[in-house]
């Protein structure tokens, strides 16, 4: 049964009837009781008597040891013994000591009543007292079991021994009773304490749910904020060139209807010098929404082991052209790990800044150098620098260096997006971007990105250049390839039209139609919009599927850049290639012809 908590332990030596022990002596022979009483409560005579005793027995002085007394009660039978003891406990003051006689005839003998005793407190201390040897000490611990609670006193007893054992074991039971108190206080504690921490452990948790909700927060108003940024930005951007490309065209228009109608004789280098300005008008707009694009759409996505030296070598190659004969180029590559990054934007990346090295050096510096750097740093990241030697970066616009729109350059030069787009990417890598004007001259943007986990170097493929093509021969080449064009905007139909004139191409607004008409008659191709009302590109591709694999092949898909994430998807799953809007006669050409070609081979 469970412990029950007992009033502070007193000393065992202070004689004050506050402080009384109980013990329990349980024999049949009432004389035995009277004894018991004699030694461990006596009277203030006898208590005499037993100093006087004590001082002969131990030949010194007995004045400065304190009286021992305890609360003494008595039973005859075994059954009446354990009802005192439940009776002790229920009015919590249990009896420290039990002396049991052994033989306690018609009832329970000593043995029996210890074991029942024990089931009810198992603290008590128990003095086995017998005359007889009734039991063997082997044949008690049978019985009762291994126990530091059970003694044995033979009788007659010693006066001296009693009171001792009566000490001893009265210490020992407060001392377990004390310890079983400090533990159960300990457990508490500790219970208690756990119960903090788990309080604490909550509200943390619900406090770091908190601040990532108000980080959230605070990101979405920062976009907001970019997003306003951005589109002030766009605004301008576009509609400067918006402006002559339009008065241009408008001219053009007033013009030519004047020719159709009066067929009076206009100039015709003027015609064509406004055409060409609109054209480059319509070239600005479309790198200005291209780079709009790429900052906008990009998101974090999956990354993988990337090769920085062999990514940097690519971004050299592709812009070698420019390099060549401008500038000197000095590298120093060290062997440095993997890093985590997408091959394809990190190349962006190192592009975007080796250009803006390149215009940032004066026209007429006959000592233009870039200089490309790729080394370990110390934590086992890798940093790669790309240093001019230019008229570097005024302090007072550093810190908006990275801002959306925001340029250096005179109007028409650049966009403003890239390094945005640079820090964007980088970022999305899990690294640091920053741009740093060198002691001497020039400025040093300094890339940082994070170790991949130890492994294989896994070095890219180099892709090759697709070399220039004879677009009029290719023409001429595929007069006969038949082609299907889908498209729900009937000005972008008739543009394609035109310019695949080269082939014999049909036109179809609507992707239902277009079927039919594939049905029907025979295409070598069907170059089809994406994203269309009603039946799509994918819904006309997956009919096409039906009717077998090699029908859903000759598909090409064209699009604006609205896609969505099913489109995205869609795009990934296939083999089929695909051109973005506006169109370019030369990349369009050569997609189309490099598809023919593999649907002949195959």
């Amino acid at each position: 049964m469970p412990h029950q908590e007992t009033e502070q332990r007193p000393n065992a030596f202070e004689n004050t009837m506050d402080s009384k022990s109980r013990i329990l002596v349980v024999d049949d022979n009432e004389q035995i009781h009277s004894d018991f009483q004699k030694i461990l409560a006596p009277q203030s005579s006898t208590s005499s008597e037993l100093a006087a005793l004590e001082e002969a027995l131990f030949e010194k002085p007995t004045s400065n040891v304190p009286d021992l007394s305890f609360k003494i009660d008595s039973a005859y039978q075994g059954k009446e013994a354990l009802g005192l003891v439940r009776q002790a406990i229920q009015e919590n003051q249990p009896y420290a000591v039990a002396f049991i006689d052994v033989r306690m005839p018609p009832g329970w003998d000593g043995i029996e009543t210890t074991s029942e005793i024990w089931k009810v407190d198992p603290d008590i201390q128990i003095v086995i007292c017998t005359a007889y040897s009734d039991y063997s000490w082997e044949q008690m611990i049978s019985i009762l079991g291994q126990s530091d609670r059970l003694l044995i006193l033979k009788k007659p007893f010693n006066t001296i021994e009693v009171r001792q054992l009566a000490s001893a074991l009265t210490e020992k039971w407060y001392a377990i009773r004390s310890n079983r108190i400090l533990l159960h206080g300990l457990e508490s504690q500790v219970k208690l304490r756990t119960r903090d921490l788990q309080n604490a452990n909550e509200q943390l948790r619900h406090e770091m749910e908190e601040r990532l909700r108000a980080e959230r927060s605070l990101r979405r108003t920062q976009k907001l904020e970019a997003l306003g940024r951005l589109t002030g930005g766009i605004s301008h951007e576009i509609n400067n060139p918006l402006s002559y490309v339009l008065a241009n065209l408008d001219f053009c228009q007033v013009e030519l209807t004047k020719l159709k109608e009066q067929w009076r004789e206009i100039d015709v280098d003027e015609l064509c010098e406004v055409i060409q300005e609109a054209i480059e008008g319509g070239e600005r707009i479309k790198k200005i929404i291209q780079d709009v694009q790429a900052f906008s759409r990009y998101e974090e996505g999956d990354t993988t082991e990337v090769d920085v030296v062999s990514t940097m070598q690519g971004a050299v190659k592709l812009l070698h052209n420019q390099l060549h004969h401008q500038v000197q180029l000095v590298t120093d590559f060290q062997e440095v790990p993997l890093v985590m990054a997408d091959r394809w934007r990190l190349e962006q990346v190192f592009v975007n800044l080796i250009v803006n090295a390149l215009k940032a050096m004066e026209q007429d510096n006959p000592n233009k150098e870039i200089r490309l750097t790729i080394q370990t740093r110390q934590d086992g990241n890798v940093v790669v620098e790309v240093c001019d030697n230019g008229v570097g970066i005024p302090e007072e616009v550093m810190s908006r260096i990275f801002d959306p729109f925001f340029t250096t350059r005179d109007v028409g030069e650049g966009t403003g997006l890239g390094l945005s787009i640079c820090r964007t990417i980088i970022n999305g890598f899990q690294g640091e971007i920053e741009l740093i004007n060198n002691a001497n001259k020039g400025v040093s943007a300094v890339v940082t990105l994070l170790r991949a986990q130890e492994s294989e170097r896994k070095v890219g493929a180099e892709q090759g250049l697709v070399e220039g093509k004879d677009f009029e021969e290719m023409e001429k080449q595929s007069a006969k390839a038949s082609i299907l064009i889908v498209d729900d905007e009937e000005n972008v139909g008739r543009a394609l039209k035109r310019l695949l004139s080269g082939y014999d191409t049909q036109v179809s607004t609507d992707a239902k139609e277009a079927l039919d008409l594939y049905k029907h008659d025979h295409f070598d191709l069907v170059l089809c919009d994406l994203m269309m009302p009603g039946m799509n590109g994918m819904d006309l591709f997956h009919e096409l599927e039906k009717l077998g694999s090699d029908h859903a092949d000759r598909m090409v898909f064209a699009t604006g850049g609205a896609f969505t994430p099913a489109a995205e998807n869609f795009l990934k799953s296939i083999p089929n290639p695909w051109l973005q809007k506006p169109f370019a006669k030369d990349k369009t050409i050569d997609l189309i012809e490099t598809r023919l070609s593999s649907l002949r081979a195959s």
